[in-house]
């Protein structure tokens, strides 16, 4: 019996979905078997801004070691790192900063990662990134 053949497709569309739900072991089977680390969804969010806004610590490392862009934007301008801290995920943050992330970048609106923190509260974050 033979199996059908799983498409490049195929496999960033299931690393999308264990990212959105938080499911670190079937996130990394993915990349291991070539999902692409900077698959995006429709509205131009990749994996990795999922997993920081999410705060999945786990799956975000394991983006980034499989080449997820740590500066890419989404559609409306937002990084890894304004999301992480938008959600008040201050050790994500701060692991996204170590590997390179961008604290002084604007989203559309001209907000930065600090500003988004702010806004919802998150001081621990805020502190984080001055």
């Amino acid at each position: 019996m033979s199996h059908p053949r799983t498409t490049s497709q195929d496999k960033d569309a299931a690393l999308m979905r264990s990212v959105m739900n938080g499911d670190a072991e079937t996130a990394k089977e993915m990349l291991d078997k070539g999902a692409n680390a900077r698959v995006k969804d429709k509205n131009g969010l990749t994996a990795l801004m999922w997993a920081a806004g999410n705060g999945h610590a786990d799956i975000v490392r394991a983006l980034l070691e499989a080449g997820a862009e740590i500066g890419e934007k989404s559609d409306i301008g937002k990084t890894a790192l304004m999301y992480a801290a938008q959600s008040g995920h201050t050790a994500i943050g701060m692991g996204l900063l170590v590997a390179g992330a961008r604290a002084d970048v604007c989203d559309e609106n001209g907000r930065t990662a600090s500003d988004l923190a702010a806004r919802n509260g998150h001081a621990d974050s805020v502190q984080l990134l001055k």
